[in-house]
């Protein structure tokens, strides 16, 4: 029967779709994503300066560990869209199409279907990753990374177990429920847990310490997750064996893409009733009386990615307006907003109190404003070039009676003459006292500013714009289980 003569090599290359994917075409997405994480790493790197630094400072060190937890997370990204888009090819919702209806009745285990389907996909979810790793690894090399083999044995363990649970989730959920759409909805939410599971054993915070991933056993000795995702993925295993081997002895009658013309008036409601107490009947019956009632076109996940898209868009052309606001009630300027003067501070002499580009706002000060030993004050000096300093002292000047501050920074750097920047200043020259500092809204800034950023933030949201019906619609699409694909008739070789 197939399944012994040549249906790993079907799976393997999607044989009997009418959309075929060959080993080259998944090797070629494998090289895509190891390039597309080289870009991300490349943009957090414009970001070196930042509150990432401190925070987040695996995403911006100079390491083959960090462009290797990069692609974990950017292949996770993808092997979600890669299986949600392939959803029917890469799972076994097949089965709801008789495809192995008569291979089971004619006394074949459902075993070997199943592992074949499994080890065929997951063939082709590890050649992926594969590829993508390596291509992550030799693009890492031209920049000359010291070269620490242990933990990126274990990135790379991370990432099999990833894109392996993202398919079984799949597969199981594609046999839980019938319904294409709901199906992805559903390994959509486990692929969401699956990244809480993460945190909340720990499992996250042990891959971004590349200290504490140097040997393999790590991954199994300093968190519990592994453990539970084995256990989850061998409860899938169990579920898709039980519930294919149920659902292939079954004929399921395909569904309609539409109710069939009844030659009814306009207006004309249709009710289906059944005296029948049968589950299935009363609940088929319901089905084909909603089905002649008006309803909108959408699903879930359509209706998710629109709200996405409409939160992101929103947020570009909110980034937009801050820069801009910012551009407008600069310090040089001596213009405000509401009182307030924003500056983007790309200086580290007021630290720790203000780092490198954090946003520093400034309150206006007027004649209601008291300044006070320990304000760290805005003016300019004679040079018209704006100072930022912190009162040490407020006294009136003997020779002139003018009301004068003496003002310094916080920080010398190493090998620099202490007090070199010390000075006084007359206190009608200060227009500025800092009020608040916000380093997350710094790197966002900071990001704008760059070129990528600005493509980002400027001409992204206008092209999302653009084509949002298209992208709306092509959702519609890949979450309506009535416009799924078929499988592609094969003609005999007599036919032929």
């Amino acid at each position: 029967m197939i399944y012994r003569t040549k249906f790993f090599r079907e799976e393997l290359s999607y044989g009997y779709f009418e959309r075929k994917k060959s080993l080259g075409a998944l090797l070629a997405l494998g090289v895509f994503l190891g390039m597309l994480t080289f870009s991300v790493y490349f943009i957090f790197q414009t970001l070196t300066q930042s509150v990432l630094s401190d925070k987040a400072s695996f995403l911006v060190q100079r390491s083959y560990h960090t462009t290797s937890l990069l692609y974990l997370s950017v292949s996770y990204g993808a092997f979600w869209i890669y299986m949600t888009t392939r959803f029917q090819m890469v799972t076994f919702s097949e089965v709801y199409e008789n495809t192995w209806y008569g291979l089971v009745h004619q006394g074949y285990s459902i075993v070997p279907l199943v592992f074949g389907k499994l080890f065929a996909q997951l063939f082709g979810v590890l050649l992926i990753n594969t590829a993508g790793f390596v291509t992550t690894l030799v693009m890492s090399s031209f920049l000359k990374f010291p070269f620490v083999p242990g933990y990126l044995v274990s990135m790379f363990l991370v990432g099999t177990f990833n894109c392996t649970s993202l398919l079984i989730f799949a597969m199981a959920a594609s046999l839980l429920i019938r319904d294409i759409g709901n199906a992805r909805s559903l390994f959509s939410v486990g692929a969401f847990l699956l990244v809480v599971l993460q945190i909340v054993f720990g499992f996250f915070t042990l891959v971004t310490n590349r200290g504490s991933i140097q040997h393999v056993s790590a991954l199994f000795t300093e968190s519990a997750y592994l453990y539970v995702d084995i256990g989850l993925l061998l409860l899938c295993v169990f579920l898709c064996i039980l519930k294919g081997s149920q659902a292939a002895r079954l004929f399921h009658e395909p569904l309609l893409s539409e109710p069939p013309a009844l030659g009814r008036a306009p207006g004309t409601r249709l009710v289906v009733r059944t005296e029948s107490a049968a589950p299935a009947i009363r609940r088929n019956a319901k089905l084909l009386s909603e089905s002649y009632q008006p309803r909108k076109r959408g699903n879930l996940l359509s209706s998710i990615m629109s709200f996405l898209l409409v939160i992101g868009v929103l947020a570009m052309f909110a980034i937009d307006l801050v820069m801009l606001a910012f551009s407008y009630a600069s310090p040089e300027k001596e213009t405000s907003i509401m009182g307030f003067i924003p500056y983007i501070f790309q200086s580290s002499t007021m630290e720790p109190e203000v780092k490198y580009n954090d946003i520093a706002f400034f309150e206006v000060v007027d004649q209601y404003v008291q300044l006070s030993t320990g304000d760290v004050v805005l003016y300019k000096d004679e040079t018209g070039i704006v100072q930022v300093r912190r009162i040490e002292k407020v006294f009136t000047d003997e020779t002139t009676n003018i009301p004068s501050l003496e003002v310094d920074i916080d920080y010398y750097p190493e090998g620099s003459q202490r007090g070199i920047l010390h000075g006084y200043i007359a206190q009608n020259a200060v227009y500025g006292r800092l009020v608040g500092v916000n380093r997350w809204l710094g790197m966002i800034i900071l990001f704008a500013n760059s070129v990528i950023g600005r493509i980002l933030f400027m001409l992204v949201p206008i092209i999302l714009l653009f084509f949002s019906k298209q992208i709306n619609d092509f959702f519609k699409r890949v979450g309506d289980p009535k416009r799924r694909g078929e499988r592609a008739i094969v003609p005999s070789p007599e036919q032929e």
